[in-house]
């Protein structure tokens, strides 16, 4: 809880843009415009399916850090601000952080990535791992790719992605998922 805050505090202090993912809210600074965008989509969803989204500022920082922040994404797309975030973000022993897409970086707890979920996934409803199909494009699919019995890159995927994969389909605008399963199956 302390590193977290420390994080938003720092990433407000140095006006950056910023999510905070709990499990019932997203909370964001006021002018990040990807929030503005989830905002957009929401409204396109039934309600059920929403994730409320919640500005807030500095001086309610406490209250953020008392729902039990799941990771904190940050958006900013220049990559000398990202690399200078990295710097220091690696005083803090407690965290694990990878970039999920071009200008994001997701900042999370060492032990939380897609790879140790689908582990306790898989363990809950009895499927063995090797079973388990995997689609992925970025850094933060790594862990996925080398856990799962069938990793699979999108087009658009990092070289990385693609070398772990077992087999490459079409880009997440070319209906890549449906694509594969349909070759697949």
């Amino acid at each position: 809880k302390e590193s977290a805050e420390s994080i938003i505090e720092f990433f407000f202090r140095s006006n950056l843009n910023f999510l905070v993912y709990t499990d019932d809210v997203v909370y964001s600074n006021k002018s990040n415009l990807r929030a503005k965008h989830f905002e957009e989509i929401n409204k396109a969803l039934p309600v059920d399916f929403r994730t409320p989204i919640e500005y807030f500022d500095l001086d309610s920082i406490n209250v953020v850090g008392d729902k039990g922040i799941i990771k904190i994404l940050l958006v900013e797309g220049n990559e000398n601000v990202r690399g200078s975030v990295i710097s220091y973000l690696k005083r803090f022993l407690n965290i694990s952080v990878v970039s999920s897409a071009k200008g994001l970086l997701d900042i999370w707890a060492p032990n939380v990535s897609k790879g140790s979920a689908v582990k306790i996934l898989s363990e809950m409803v009895g499927i063995n791992l090797e079973k388990v199909i995997a689609f992925g494009d970025n850094h933060n699919d790594v862990e996925l790719f080398e856990t799962v019995g069938m990793p699979i890159a999108m087009a658009n995927a990092l070289d990385e992605l693609k070398l772990i994969a077992k087999f490459v389909t079409l880009s997440n605008d070319e209906d890549g998922i449906w694509y594969a399963i349909d070759k697949i199956f």
